[in-house]
């Protein structure tokens, strides 16, 4: 090997030796915001990563949050142990966020993915009812929840359709949006307003985008019936992302009880130990311009939950299934 081909080859390793280390320091510095943790933090190095993932939520600027801010840091300096921060961060996020913030464990959203529950669909004389649960699974799961219901809708015999999110407390929202998406347009479904502008829940040809894990279904044909929709005080969150995709579509109808009010928009940060800091950062708008955050959407037509049901049904066989 000549001289100046054993030049060559030692500055090339200097070079890759330079930038291992460099990005070893971009790791070590950046990594943590992201979830990337070479060891285990200090609980003070661990709290200062969670203070910044609070420092983005919808009341990061309000006086309740600069109030607490320095009593948070205070605690986090003191902190022992990264329980503690733990216990810390589970109430500044309600004050940096809203009502809808929280931490979530790994064991407890692993807990989520465990306790899957598939939605259930009844037929009968043509009214096809899906009892939409909440769902937090995978993404085989999400496929298999949007694929379910988006076949039961838009089958050949349906006249009409009765959504059932009364006990849809929310989780991902992009498999419910899928499975629901024969019977609402393409197009924007709803928008998140945040800090950083306006972004659009986007629906094309069975595939949601911009809000939850992006779920696709094989159904692209629109099922142009009658749709009822059943709310109660446990349709929360991504429940009620679900309700307002409905919001301006002719032909639907809301009945049942007010919402839980939680259609803020929720951002995960990862922290250390696979646990999640799910912080509020912004509001909905729905495809008619009204925005929704933390009061209860009112149904159009207010019943006790026993009688929902079945009025829904109603309704939704005299408007479609004569």
């Amino acid at each position: 090997m000549s001289t100046v081909a054993k030049r060559i080859i030692i500055a090339l390793v200097a070079l890759i030796v330079v930038a291992a280390a460099m990005l070893g320091v971009a790791v070590v510095r950046w990594g943590p915001n992201f979830g990337i943790w070479l060891t285990e933090p200090s609980p003070q190095r661990y709290g200062e990563v969670a203070l910044g993932h609070l420092d983005q939520g919808i009341n990061a600027s309000s006086e309740a949050w600069q109030d607490e801010r320095p009593r948070v840091e205070q605690a986090i300096s003191e902190a022992t142990s990264i329980d503690e921060v733990d216990a810390v961060l589970s109430d500044a996020v309600k004050i940096a966020g809203t009502k809808h913030s929280f931490l979530m464990t790994a064991d407890e959203a692993q807990e989520a993915v465990d306790e899957y529950e598939a939605p259930s669909v009844e037929e009968n004389d043509g009214v096809v009812t899906v009892h939409m649960p909440a769902f937090m699974g995978t993404p085989d799961q999400g496929s298999e929840y949007a694929q379910t219901i988006a076949q039961a809708v838009s089958g050949a015999n349906v006249c009409a359709a009765v959504i059932d999110l009364s006990e849809n407390g929310g989780g991902d929202m992009g498999p419910m949006i899928a499975g629901i998406s024969p019977l609402i347009p393409d197009g924007p479904v709803s928008y998140f307003v945040t800090g950083g502008g306006e972004s659009a829940v986007m629906l094309e040809s069975g595939k949601v985008s911009g809000g939850g894990r992006p779920t696709t279904v094989d159904i692209t044909e629109k099922s142009e019936v009658p749709v009822a929709i059943v709310t109660g005080e446990h349709t929360g969150s991504s429940g009620e992302q679900a309700l307002l995709a409905f919001k301006g579509v002719p032909n639907t109808r809301v009945f049942g009880q007010p919402t839980a009010g939680y259609a803020t928009v929720n951002t995960p940060f990862p922290l250390y130990g696979g646990k999640q800091l799910v912080v509020t950062v912004g509001v909905t708008k729905d495809r008619m311009g009204t925005t929704h955050a933390e009061d209860p959407i009112a149904p159009d037509v207010t019943m006790e939950p026993a009688q929902a049901v079945n009025a829904a049904t109603q309704w939704a066989r005299d408007q479609g299934c004569q």
